[in-house]
């Protein structure tokens, strides 16, 4: 079967595309009708997905004086715009006016969440962000956990947040491996079975392999351990009969796909493009290099191909079929790394 590659979050999620128009017709009351629809962790993904949208930043500028949301949204929109600025680039080879402008933008953000976090403490919108701010301005680890108990005091499972916290306790934000593979897993099983926050689980192993250089790289995510718990962590969340596509779901998902890919266990990669259909996660995919549509495009024919369904990395066959795609798609190899 032939997909087309379907990044935007409205294509999965339509409230996105109905918010991003309302903010941009300042219409407050639907804005507030949209958002109050959901709640939790399905709020703050939809102000995330909406936020990242360019050029929101005026329109948000005149929403009603003390309005929460409006400052959980520009407080996302001003973070991811300071990102944008400094790029994914290593910190070595970020220039000194990036980092300026990167910090600039996040001071800014700060001061418009500190407000919207005084007129709304419970948010946990406001809370995820601030992660994202604290986490940029390095502002330590002591501090991030300050924040992250506020929100996990409001709500212990909310996975945006813990998305953001596990990011700072890796050791490239002053972390260990130790602490973020506990982080990950002591947030997978304090949520039942069926939940999304089983995809800390691939992420840490993503960001573990992207730490290393070949071939440690690929001996790494291949080891037995680190199958098991990828497994394992499959069956806890999106192999589940409890998993729900609730908002967020596609970069779950994606994630475990990224990961099954990786390992050359093609059935239960299919499994995941199946699921997922058109849909991906561009962040995700990005993982592996700088053209994701690509890379999205290479593994799914690959799982999905007649007879991919019996390859995995343990029989001569999948291990031949892995490495003519590794031949194939050389970006996976280092590209955008």
């Amino acid at each position: 079967m032939t997909w087309p590659v379907r990044f935007a979050p409205d294509d999965a999620y339509p409230q996105v595309g109905e918010l991003r128009d309302a903010v941009r017709g300042r219409d407050w009351a639907a804005v507030a009708t949209i958002v109050d629809r959901l709640a939790g962790a399905d709020r703050t993904g939809l102000l995330i997905d909406v936020a990242a949208t360019p050029g929101l930043a005026e329109p948000l500028g005149e929403s009603p004086a003390g309005d929460p949301t409006a400052a959980a949204l520009l407080g996302f929109h001003l973070v991811e715009a300071a990102w944008t600025v400094r790029t994914d680039l290593a910190a070595p080879l970020v220039g000194p006016r990036r980092f300026r402008a990167f910090h600039q933008g996040l001071k800014e953000a700060e001061r418009v969440l500190i407000a919207g976090a005084g007129r709304r403490p419970d948010d946990p919108a406001i809370w995820t962000a601030r992660l994202a701010t604290a986490r940029g301005l390095e502002l330590g680890q002591d501090e991030a956990w300050r924040r992250y108990r506020r929100l996990a005091a409001i709500d212990p499972n909310h996975l945006p947040g813990q998305l953001h916290m596990l990011q700072q306790v890796l050791p490239k934000w002053g972390g260990t491996w130790t602490r973020a593979f506990e982080f990950a897993r002591t947030a997978m099983r304090s949520q039942p079975p069926g939940g999304p926050n089983a995809v800390l689980i691939p992420v840490a192993h993503l960001e573990r392999w992207l730490s290393l250089a070949p071939p440690h790289d690929q001996d790494y995510i291949e080891s037995p351990a680190v199958r098991q718990e990828v497994a394992e962590a499959a069956l806890w969340s999106v192999g589940h009969p409890d998993f729900a596509r609730r908002h967020g779901w596609v970069g779950v998902v994606s994630a475990f796909a990224v990961v099954f890919s990786l390992q050359g266990d093609h059935r239960s990669a299919a499994t995941a493009f199946r699921m997922l259909g058109p849909l991906a996660n561009r962040p995700i995919f990005g993982y592996l290099g700088n053209q994701p549509a690509t890379v999205v495009r290479r593994y799914r024919l690959l799982a999905l191909s007649p007879g991919a369904g019996g390859l995995t990395w343990t029989n001569a066959k999948g291990r031949r079929a892995w490495h003519a795609l590794r031949r194939a798609l050389p970006l996976v190899a280092g590209a955008g790394r």
